[in-house]
């Protein structure tokens, strides 16, 4: 039986394609799930488990009473579930395989609680692309047990976007009859909780990174009002994140704020401006043919994150320089930028890894 594990979004996504095609070559399975993931594998009719592991002599135990040969997990900034079970597996002979939904921080999904990398280190890591090996063999992940399989989750978006050019996902009820209303969506994420909210601060992640969501949400909230348009943004908060109160500049424009559980992809398609900070929904509106923007004021290492990183994103760093850009941003679009060729949306990516966990 093999043993599904994602704990935090970015991998249940990158999951979910696997499980579907584990499924159809008749694999016996069990999936664990976390209260953030189980509304996500839900949402796939993808039945899971709620379940924390919370050690590694848990996790020797969980594995036997479910007779597991083959474990597949996504990657984590903390130590959870994922990497307990990884050190139980190499203490009991059973196949393990991680698949990393990034372009960064490599090192951090699979350091032990000194920071070193060895306990934790499954028998095969599958990342998207060349560049993303290269990045991980600069993070001293071994180059012998990283695997470049494509991402599943990317794969399905590319095959999506073809479908929306001529039969589009249904207009999300809040962009309905908007009429000359500029729809921004503003995807938003847990910086602060992962890398400090000032200067000197650390977070689950790291050190302070420079900016984080509420200086942003700010900022994007103040030169929008400034603009002086009929504007609606739609908040769309991370899976990870729970209530938040509109911005205090907010005056005279409409902000709304969704869950993490509400879907984003009708968003991404439909919405005239797409801004965020580090988010992989980024990479995801630009496979489906948009623009998008990071916004990322005072940023220490701004081309670290991903949609940056890999070309996907046009990338802002000041107020100032959103500000003078912002009069050609707010026009409304309707007007795709056409499909990205991205070599990590490879439809083999799901049977790929799957054949790595034998």
């Amino acid at each position: 039986m093999i043993l599904f594990v994602a704990t935090d979004a970015g991998g249940a996504k990158e999951l979910i394609p696997v499980i579907r095609e584990a499924f159809a070559q008749g694999q016996l399975l069990h999936v664990l799930s976390s209260p953030v993931t189980e509304p996500l594998f839900a949402s796939a009719a993808v039945e899971s488990e709620a379940r924390m592991i919370t050690s590694e002599k848990e996790a020797m135990e969980f594995l036997s009473s479910k007779k597991i040969d083959a474990l597949i997990v996504g990657t984590t900034g903390t130590i959870k579930s994922e990497r307990y079970l990884t050190a139980a597996t190499k203490k009991m002979n059973i196949r393990s395989t991680a698949v990393v939904d990034e372009w960064y921080n490599f090192a951090l999904r699979f350091q032990d609680e000194d920071g070193a990398i060895g306990k934790y280190l499954p028998d095969a890591i599958c990342v998207p692309d060349e560049t993303a090996s290269k990045f991980a063999m600069e993070e001293n992940i071994p180059e012998n047990i990283l695997h470049i399989t494509g991402s599943p989750a990317l794969a399905e978006i590319a095959e999506r976007s073809q479908i929306y050019h001529t039969n589009p996902p249904p207009v999300p009820s809040l962009l309905q009859d908007v009429n000359d209303t500029i729809s921004v969506l503003f995807l938003s994420e847990a910086i602060a909780r992962g890398y400090g909210s000032a200067p000197g601060e650390h977070g689950t992640h790291g050190p302070y990174v420079g900016f984080q969501e509420n200086i942003v949400r700010e900022d994007l909230a103040e030169l929008l009002e400034k603009s002086h348009k009929k504007i609606l943004v739609l908040e769309k908060l991370h899976p990870s994140e729970g209530e938040k109160m509109h911005p205090s500049s907010v005056k005279t424009i409409e902000w709304k704020i969704l869950s993490g559980a509400d879907p984003v992809e009708p968003l991404l398609w439909h919405a005239d401006v797409i801004i965020g900070m580090c988010s992989k929904a980024l990479v995801e509106a630009k496979i489906l043919g948009r623009s998008p923007i990071s916004y990322q004021p005072g940023a220490a290492d701004p081309k670290k994150y991903t949609a940056v990183r890999i070309g996907a994103a046009e990338l802002f760093m000041s107020k100032e320089e959103l500000a003078k850009k912002l009069p050609t941003i707010l026009t409304k679009k309707k007007v795709q930028s056409g499909e990205w060729k991205f070599a990590a949306a490879d439809t083999k990516a799901a049977e790929t890894i799957l054949g790595l966990s034998r």
